[in-house]
């Protein structure tokens, strides 16, 4: 029987469904050190007060609003803020390469940016684009989010119908999201997601391969939110009503991984073996029975696992190696890199290595893997916790078609 559509909705009544009942943590970041958590009822207000401010700026439904910024709550309010002023997401990766931003701009015709600092503004001004209004994240003063935020609060208390009449100006089948990618030759393209596209998708994801994340459990977001992948997955948590944990700094992700110990993460292959090489290389500097050990307690684990999953079974003599390997070393280190309580990884944007996949599930961590494009919003197929196959990339999700060229 197939899958029934879920009836259309745009991404506003999609956020404001999510954040109805109310939370104290939606979402945390790491600020001069300390975790701070941000409510339902707080994010709202201030994505209500950010669209006025929007819309005070003169942008009319429609207009492209681009944000190049690493990943940050004021990120997301800037993002949910657009969609609510009845504009068009632009996301543009802030290291992305000058000519390409400076075409970005030009081409999506944005007529206001959001930035998180004033480096990334001096790298906007640099790329020879002609700026609309930037508002920085971390600046003061007039061309600050904090200023910029006040203005549209005050507005929204002089008129607080005009806000509501912006979000009902736009349509599911309205475009939402004007993002960009690479290509395989010349500028960048441009791929136009309708508000539908976003939200059926990240509704079918959590029905179908993330069908066991449940209201509380903690998630660590590390991706970028410039990447379709994780600007969905964003949708997908505020459906599930978990806490989601937002890492601002890849280089801070062991630390935040510790801080966090998520129950589930999505991440992309070179992540995986960027935290694999950590940990090796952490044994190598310590030296003595570490350097050896650990490395011989990993490699164990990936034969146990393979000759498990893949192969007719462990020998005897692997059985009892891994036994020892997961008592001494495996168990330390799924404890110390904060994954002693997660459930499972979700793999994305690229092939997952087989012998990654199988290091992780030594260490009692799998590794569910799908697949995506930027033009599906992205995901198109997922595993499952009930059938997640090694090698695969799942099945395609309810109400998606799937076809062989």
């Amino acid at each position: 029987m197939a899958a029934e559509h879920p009836a259309k909705e745009t991404l506003p009544q999609l956020i404001r469904r999510a954040l109805a009942p109310p939370r104290p943590e939606v979402f945390l970041e790491r600020t001069a050190g300390t975790w701070t958590a941000v409510s339902a009822a707080s994010l709202l207000e201030r994505v209500e007060n950010l669209a006025c401010a929007i819309a005070g700026a003169g942008l009319s439904p429609g207009d492209r609003v681009a944000i190049v910024a690493h990943d940050c709550v004021d990120w997301i309010v800037a993002d949910f803020a657009t969609l609510f002023a009845g504009c068009v997401v632009v996301p543009i990766y802030p290291t992305q390469a000058l000519d390409h931003t400076a075409y970005i701009l030009k081409h999506s015709a944005a007529r206001l940016i959001f930035a998180d600092s004033l480096a990334t503004l001096e790298r906007l001004t640099a790329s020879g684009a002609t700026l609309p209004r930037t508002v920085v994240f971390e600046a003061v003063g007039n061309d600050g989010l904090a200023a910029f935020e006040s203005g549209g609060a005050l507005a929204r208390r002089e008129a607080p119908e005009s806000s509501a009449a912006r979000e009902t100006a736009v349509g599911p089948d309205d475009l939402a999201v004007l993002i960009y990618t690479s290509g395989t030759t010349g500028d960048p393209k441009g791929v136009m997601l309708s508000h539908d596209n976003v939200a059926f998708d990240a509704a079918a994801a959590l029905a179908f391969g993330l069908d066991d994340l449940v209201a509380g459990s903690v998630v660590l977001s590390v991706l970028p939110f410039s990447h379709i992948f994780e600007h969905t997955i964003l949708y997908v948590y505020l459906l599930a009503h978990v806490r989601c944990y937002v890492c601002r700094d890849p280089a801070a992700l062991l630390g935040d991984m510790r801080d966090a110990r998520p129950t589930v993460m999505t991440s992309v292959p070179r992540i995986f073996d960027r935290v694999l090489a950590g940990v090796k290389g952490t044994a190598m500097k310590a030296g003595g029975l570490q350097a050896s050990l650990v490395p011989w307690a990993l490699e164990t684990g990936r034969k146990y696992a393979r000759a498990t999953v893949l192969e007719r079974g462990p020998s005897p003599v692997l059985a009892l190696q891994y036994a020892v390997a997961r008592r001494l070393v495996l168990g330390k280190i799924r404890a110390r890199l904060g994954l002693d309580r997660l459930r499972y990884f979700v793999s994305g944007s690229a092939a997952l290595h087989l012998d990654t996949a199988m290091t992780f599930l030594g260490l009692g961590v799998p590794i569910m893997q799908g697949y995506g494009l930027t033009e599906a919003s992205p995901v198109v197929t997922a595993s499952s916790t009930a059938a997640n196959e090694y090698g695969a990339s799942g099945r395609s999700l309810p109400g998606v078609e799937v076809a062989i060229a």
